[in-house]
């Protein structure tokens, strides 16, 4: 992971939930529920006798709209950067096909080395079975950890130090995930010691050229490997992390760990026929996931916070509208009379729908020009944690400014459309 900097998930963790709670349960109390109490059940005229009184009451409820307001337009920011990374993360190539992909669990001990290497070969030939590939508990995109070797390699006599994660798998594995192979020998040709590695690996390897690398030997301890070629980077880990070296070590048949098999599918007919292989070879147990649900996994984090901030992001909507209706209408409440004289005046339309949203109209601006730098640069730095992300770019701030208008437009049009219905005769007789 990388430095861990204050973003947008750190709005959405238990604790902040529920101050969240209580500034939206004060925000509708001052801005919404109070006002709209009193012009309801106080009368305006009984309302606005002590100018002064209002005055003081109006101010500080246009400063808790205010605040409402910042909020509103920083969730709605905030939910938009958060959707389209998180979209991003899940239309982004991983490196490897998963699609129609069974990871089936081998209870420990259920299965001898022959009879799982029977099995694998009898399921390649089934009908409906694309591919099969034998691999240990954790060598394969989603797995929760994967094996981590200390190891070292020479490059002209300088020696590398060169960690790296493990998959044990078997020959086709690479070919079942459909990984690119950058350089070397394609899987089912290599010796028993051979492995492949990634890009990552390569690069830390310092060898200028990726053939160079091929035929190294790599020393880890006991063991010894030689790199019989070099696949193209695929995310095996969390969204988060850049991808780190690993090196894939086709020793699944002999390898201590917990076992699985992928089943790549060609027709959904094929799980019914890999269940009834696992049965003729002695397996009672036929559990499988699918090989995207592991993956999936990969940003679920990400995407529960998409789907907090867009919920929060709607219920600050649904108050900021209610919150502009009951101020505009207070504000309507005083001004009834004075919009009645215009209009015997000859005021046209534009000029009273303008003394009735312009104040309004003025505070989401300042809501906006205080909100979006502050997260722009949150969400820029929210966005630094992955190593995949996209950019936030000017039109996300446009797009706020255009909700924000429409929010502000469902919160007065109510008041506005009555000012408009005024009737001038009948208000100066009250």
């Amino acid at each position: 992971m990388l430095d861990k900097h204050f973003g947008p998930e750190d709005f959405f963790s238990g604790p902040m939930l529920l101050l969240w709670v209580g500034i939206f349960g004060v925000i509708v109390i001052a801005a919404f529920i109070y006002p709209l109490v009193l012009s309801l059940r106080i009368g305006s005229l009984s309302l606005f006798k002590n100018n002064s009184d209002f005055k003081g009451k109006y101010g500080f409820r246009k400063g808790i709209l205010t605040v409402q307001l910042i909020f509103t337009s920083g969730l709605i920011f905030f939910a938009l950067i958060i959707k389209e990374q998180v979209d991003y993360l899940k239309d982004r190539d991983l490196g490897f096909q998963m699609k129609q992909t069974l990871v089936v669990d081998i209870p420990e001990n259920s299965m001898t080395s022959t009879e799982l290497y029977t099995l694998v070969q009898e399921l390649k030939t089934s009908p409906h079975i694309k591919n099969s590939s034998l691999i240990s508990e954790f060598s394969h995109p989603g797995a929760n950890q994967s094996g981590y070797q200390l190891g070292w390699l020479y490059n002209e006599n300088e020696r590398i130090e060169a960690n790296f994660n493990v998959y044990n798998v078997d020959t086709s594995f690479i070919d079942l995930m459909d990984i690119t192979l950058l350089a070397g020998q394609r899987s089912q040709d290599i010796a028993n010691n051979a492995v492949y590695v990634n890009e990552a690996f390569y690069k830390m390897s310092g060898f200028a050229h990726l053939q160079d690398l091929i035929g190294t030997p790599i020393f880890a301890f006991d063991d010894q490997y030689e790199i019989a070629g070099i696949v193209k980077d695929f995310s095996y880990e969390t969204v988060q992390q850049r991808i780190k070296p690993l090196v894939i070590i086709s020793d699944a048949f002999e390898s201590p760990w917990n076992k699985k098999v992928l089943i790549s599918l060609s027709g959904m007919k094929g799980i019914e026929e890999a269940r009834l292989l696992f049965m003729r070879n002695g397996s009672n147990l036929f559990n499988y996931s699918f090989l995207d649900e592991s993956v999936g996994a990969m940003y679920a984090h990400e995407a529960k916070i998409e789907k907090l901030a867009q919920g929060l992001s709607y219920l600050a909507i649904a108050l900021a509208v209610l919150g502009l209706y009951s101020l505009s209408r207070l504000i309507l409440d005083q001004r009834a009379k004075e919009i009645g004289i215009r209009k015997i005046l000859g005021v046209g339309i534009w000029s009273i729908t303008k003394l009735l949203s312009k104040e309004f109209t003025l505070l989401s601006l300042l809501a906006l020009v205080i909100v979006l730098p502050v997260a722009w640069w949150q969400s820029d730095r929210w966005l630094s944690n992955f190593t995949y992300h996209v950019d936030v770019q000017f039109g996300l701030c446009l797009l706020t400014i255009l909700l924000m208008g429409i929010v502000l437009t469902l919160g007065l049009l109510t008041n506005v459309i009555k000012g408009l219905m005024i009737n001038p005769v009948g208000m100066l007789r009250e």
